[in-house]
């Protein structure tokens, strides 16, 4: 067994990393296990394990970029809920994926895969890879103008873009409520307004330079 090996495991859930890192440690003498934030000082590992809030950052993002790029490997631990799509993560560079559903033996398994620098999906996480693509519902204009100013840089409150908008605070929780429920009923995750940001920037109804400009258009 090579004792040379490195594990970095990146998850908020305090009990299932307590597992992960246990059992790691009984599997493999000699391994190098670090758990927690990384950053640019730190050391680079053979293989990373991602799980939690980690995987909700944008894939395309540089914070994202640094955690892929903190190990030769990567290992997503996914499941049904998880914020960001499986193939967003992949193309970000995710080598190997495994639902949490499947416990630690099949997790060892995909460990064993990435050390050797393979590509693993294990049986459940596939299933995740054949769910069937979100359709995309229409926004009218009045939507896109009330969405445009909550989901601004400005973290603007309902309260706020009711002002701007001369339009009563329930007006705009009605359009807001609306657009999640026609979201969520095609599919998509919109239950906070990080994940309504980055579906409709991610199916192109936003820009972003359209919530960076908001106050200007405002002040206009």
């Amino acid at each position: 067994m090579n004792s040379n090996r490195s594990l970095c495991v990146l998850d908020d859930r305090s009990i299932l990393v307590e597992g992960i890192t246990a059992v790691a440690r009984y599997t493999y003498p000699g391994l190098v296990l670090r758990i927690g934030p990384v950053n640019p000082v730190s050391p680079k590992s053979d293989v990373a394990v991602l799980g939690g809030t980690v995987l909700s950052s944008c894939p395309l993002s540089a914070e994202f970029a640094a955690l892929v790029g903190h190990a030769s490997t990567i290992i997503a631990l996914v499941d049904k809920t998880s914020i960001t799509h499986i193939d967003d993560l992949r193309l970000a560079g995710v080598d190997v994926f495994v639902s949490v559903t499947e416990g630690l033996t099949e997790l060892l398994r995909a460990i064993d895969q990435a050390f050797t620098g393979q590509a693993y999906v294990s049986p459940d996480a596939r299933g995740l890879f054949e769910r069937p693509t979100p359709s995309t519902p229409r926004v009218s204009p009045r939507e896109r103008e009330v969405v445009a100013l909550y989901l601004s840089e400005n973290d603007w409150s309902v309260d706020d873009v009711a002002a701007m908008l001369h339009i009563s605070s329930q007006t705009v929780r009605s359009h807001l409520a609306r657009l999640r429920s026609h979201f969520s009923a095609a599919g998509h995750r919109v239950h906070n307004r990080l994940e309504l940001r980055q579906t409709l920037l991610g199916l192109g109804l936003l820009q972003i330079d359209e919530l960076e400009a908001a106050p200007q258009l405002l002040a206009g």
